[in-house]
Formats: structure tokens, C-alpha cells, sequence
């Protein structure tokens, strides 16, 4: 699992009020389409559009440099 995605999970347990680890668990039975499709989802419902969540990854990337 990479780390945008791990982030995205984490970020999407707390909103949620779900067991990360739980998410993490079906995460890993997914495969990429529906990784990408659920990770579409996630952003829609938790409000953040995909150039928000672009700009947010680059700038915690940026900040881990």
C-alpha cells in the first residue's frame, strides 16, 4: 500500500468513525479499478475534489522533504 493511499484510508477512518485497520484489511482485496473507484468515493464524501486532494499530497510531500 503506498503512502497516499494509507493517508487517504487514515484520513477516511476518522471521518467515518471506522476501524482503520478494518479498512486497511478490505483495501487489500480490491483490485486497482476498484481501488480507484473507491478512493473517487471516499474523496466526493468526505468533500475533497480530486485537484484538492492532488494539491493536499503534493504539499504533504513537499513538507516531508
Amino acid at each position: 500500500m503506498n503512502s497516499s493511499a494509507s493517508k487517504l484510508l487514515h484520513k477516511y477512518a476518522a471521518y467515518s468513525d471506522t476501524d482503520v485497520r478494518k479498512l486497511k484489511k478490505w483495501w487489500k482485496t480490491l483490485n486497482w479499478m476498484e481501488k480507484t473507484a473507491e478512493r473517487k468515493r471516499m474523496e466526493v464524501e468526505m468533500g475533497l475534489s480530486s485537484e484538492e486532494a492532488v494539491a493536499e499530497a503534493a504539499a504533504e510531500s513537499n513538507a516531508g522533504e
